[in-house]
């Protein structure tokens, strides 16, 4: 076997392997550590939840019709801890959270359901009207509080309308405020978003805002990938062609 075949087999089995496992825990939410998800627009920082903290059962593109908007009511790092807490009395956790300076942080990949919505009420004639919205939303908090004075900033609504936008053509969610919600919209004991949230403002940056990819001037995205098994089946594809190559590879040698 030639240094080529030898540098191949190298990367194969050290490389891709990595790879493949980051892949997988993405879905899983089993990861020990936080590390960046770069498929993500805006690029995010994926920080698990614990596994008690959400369903585990996958759900597909369809199932997804909503986004809901929250607010901490506390720190960036208070709603990680939370989320990633195994012990809650309460568990719970969103998708999303970002940070009053725009940074995102994943703890649910959107292909699970994430418990942040709990018993909802639609407006009439929704056919959602009253039941668990968890199964079909998208949770994104917010760093802060509904009654702080710097509440939400303008990082917030540029970097969260991005992620809306980006989740809204990913699932094919139209982007209207039947679909885009807060949290004291479909929930009589909740206050967040709260009155500081400018919903004129916020949805006119979803449907117009500008497509530049946060930090990468001259850079525009498009949610191509449907479907919430795409990290999933690139995964086991990766690691097929990985077995393949290596079969090869021995066969060779």
């Amino acid at each position: 076997m030639n240094s080529r075949d030898n540098t191949l087999r190298i990367w194969l089995t050290t490389v891709l392997p990595v790879v493949v496992i980051f892949l997988m825990l993405s879905l899983t939410g089993e990861a020990a550590s936080c590390y960046l998800d770069m498929t993500e627009v805006p690029v995010v920082e994926y920080c698990p939840a614990s596994s008690s903290n959400f369903s585990r059962e996958s759900r597909t593109a369809t199932d997804i019709e909503y986004i809901v908007i929250h607010t901490v009511q506390g720190s960036l790092d208070s709603a990680v801890h939370t989320f990633s807490s195994p012990d809650l009395g309460y568990p719970r956790s969103a998708h999303y959270t970002v940070g009053i300076s725009g940074e995102v942080i994943k703890s649910v990949s959107p292909g699970k359901v994430a418990w942040h919505a709990g018993t909802s009420q639609l407006g009439s004639g929704n056919r959602h009207e009253s039941r668990v919205l968890n199964s079909n939303s998208i949770g994104i908090e917010h760093e802060g509080y509904v009654d702080g004075a710097n509440f939400p900033t303008q990082e917030q609504y540029l970097t969260s309308a991005a992620l809306t936008r980006y989740l809204c053509e990913l699932y094919d969610i139209p982007m209207d405020r039947r679909h885009i919600v807060g949290h004291e919209e479909i929930k009589s004991t909740k206050g967040d978003p709260g009155p500081r949230w400018d919903w004129d403002y916020y949805m006119n940056l979803v449907r117009n805002g500008s497509r530049e990819v946060p930090g990468q001037p001259g850079k525009t995205w498009t949610a191509e990938i449907k479907g919430g098994g795409t990290l999933l089946g690139s995964g086991l594809l990766a690691a097929g062609a990985a077995l393949a190559v290596l079969g090869f590879l021995n066969a060779s040698s």
